[in-house]
C-alpha cells in the first residue's frame, strides 16, 4: 500500500493510487487507499465505475495500532458501515462518522468473477 494521504486539515481528493481513474481492478483482490484523518468529523466517499459481477465497497477504519504510515492494517471490526456493492455506472456516495480514528482506508474488494474499472473515487474529509 502507498503512503497515507494527509487530509487532517479536512477538504478533498481524488484517489491516484490504487483507485486512480481508469484503474482496473482485477478479480479476487482487495484494493486500498488509506487516509490520514486525524482530528477529522466525519469522511465522505463518492465513486463511479465499470462493473463486472459484484463487487464490494467499504470505508473502514484502522484501529489505534496502526500508529503509522507502514503499510500495515488492522480493520476495526464493530460499529463500521457495511460493505456496500458497487452498482455499473451508477454513482454512490459512502459516509463515515470518524470516532477518533487517525486512519481510514477506502477500500474494494473483488471475489472470484469481479471487476471494478474506476470512473472516479473522490474522498472528502470534513475538518471538526
Amino acid at each position: 500500500m502507498a503512503a497515507a494521504i494527509d487530509l487532517s486539515s479536512g477538504g478533498d481528493h481524488r484517489c491516484k493510487g490504487a483507485l486512480a481513474v481508469a484503474a482496473v481492478l482485477g478479480a479476487s483482490l482487495t484494493f486500498r487507499e488509506r487516509f490520514m484523518v486525524d482530528g477529522c468529523e466525519s469522511i465522505n466517499v463518492r465513486f463511479k465505475g465499470a462493473v463486472t459481477s459484484t463487487p464490494s465497497f467499504a470505508i473502514i477504519p484502522q484501529d489505534p495500532s496502526v500508529e503509522n504510515d507502514d503499510g500495515s492494517v488492522s480493520d476495526v471490526t464493530t460499529g463500521i458501515t457495511a460493505a456496500a456493492n458497487i452498482s455499473d455506472a451508477t454513482e454512490t456516495i459512502k459516509s463515515y462518522t470518524l470516532l477518533g480514528e487517525r486512519y481510514v482506508d477506502v477500500v474494494i474488494t473483488n471475489a472470484g468473477g469481479d471487476a471494478f474499472t474506476v470512473t472516479f473515487v473522490d474522498v472528502y474529509v470534513k475538518r471538526v
